[in-house]
């Protein structure tokens, strides 16, 4: 019997832009980090990531994610005092006054994946320390996000998600002696696994990890491509043509083009594939073929998953081959 895990919904989000007056970063930077170590701390909290981008005028334009276990502790943290209190403080380094945004979780540079087996009763020993340890690497130089991955509903295994903007600042802190002091503080954690590494697709995989091993890369990609190429060719066959010169077949109007520019039409594709990708295409691929992008999984298991997905891309490009030969695309 085939067994289907459920995929969790994408955490609630809360974006903050912040306009940084120029020549007062290193300021920005140092309060920041203040800032995130109250995050951290907040109920409900789950991961943090951030951005920066500089712009003509000299002035400094960050973007900071928080993620949140439900949507309730993401509306408490945007609204309280802690938060209200800390941009008030601030007011001085801004060119224009915070703001909240709608934003998607972004991608990521370089990835540690650490898993920690916590005995049973020893949960608020593990946050604890934990909070700590996450409470230091968010004012740590490089770093770019925070994921925690909660353990299934018989495990004991918490994963957490850390990524830097350089394989540099990654080794940086990986050899810190910060790191290394708060870690002693770890009763269990000689039952740490830790795995470093290209964040290939993002966090799609993340909670995946079983131990110190991550999804095989391969397997990863396998599973990206039974779902991006028919996404590809069916966007082509029908919006694409709709937003761009339109269909005919055998001389007779299918699909009336709207006319938009060659680069428009790649661009609307890029832009609803992303989003299908993200919260539709993937997570449902992925709790398909669960039991396969098991890091532990048995030889047998991955055999045969492999040759279900290469099965499943000769029957794509038959049908898509069908399809264009049949109606002229």
């Amino acid at each position: 019997m085939l067994t289907i895990d459920v995929m969790p919904q994408p955490p609630p989000l809360a974006t903050f832009s912040y306009s940084v007056l120029a020549g007062r970063n290193d300021a920005f930077r140092t309060w920041l980090r203040d800032l995130l170590m109250l995050a951290v701390a907040a109920p409900g909290f789950v991961g943090v990531s951030r951005s920066e981008q500089g712009s003509p005028s000299g002035a400094t334009s960050w973007k900071i994610t928080y993620r949140f276990e439900s949507a309730s502790d993401r509306e408490n943290w945007m609204r309280s005092s802690t938060l209200a209190k800390a941009h008030a403080e601030a007011g001085t380094l801004f060119a224009l006054p915070p703001q909240a945004i709608s934003d998607t979780d972004d991608g990521t540079a370089r990835m540690m994946v650490v898993t920690s087996h916590v005995a049973p009763g020893r949960e608020a020993d593990w946050r604890a320390a934990q909070a700590r340890l996450n409470a230091a690497v968010v004012g740590f130089p490089g770093f770019d996000g925070l994921d925690i991955f909660k353990p299934s509903d018989d495990g004991h295994d918490w994963t957490t998600v850390l990524t830097f903007r350089s394989e540099r600042d990654l080794e940086n802190w990986k050899n810190s002696e910060e790191r290394r002091y708060l870690l002693s503080q770890f009763e269990e954690a000689s039952h740490d696994g830790v795995d470093v590494g290209p964040a290939s697709f993002g966090t799609w995989f993340a909670a995946r990890a079983a131990g110190s091993r991550p999804v095989p890369e391969w397997k990863q990609a396998m599973v990206v491509l039974a779902v991006l190429y028919p996404l590809v060719s069916f966007y082509d066959i029908t919006l694409g043509n709709a937003a761009g010169q339109g269909l005919a077949v055998a001389g007779h109007q299918v699909i009336k083009g709207l006319g938009l520019p060659f680069p428009v039409v790649v661009f609307l594709g890029n832009a609803i594939g992303t989003v299908l990708l993200t919260w539709v295409l993937m997570p449902a691929a992925i709790g398909l073929f669960n039991w396969w992008l098991d890091p532990a999984a048995s030889r047998d298991q991955t055999i045969r998953g492999a040759v279900i997905l290469v099965a499943l891309y000769v029957l794509e490009v038959a049908a898509f081959s069908y399809v264009f030969e049949t109606w002229g695309f």
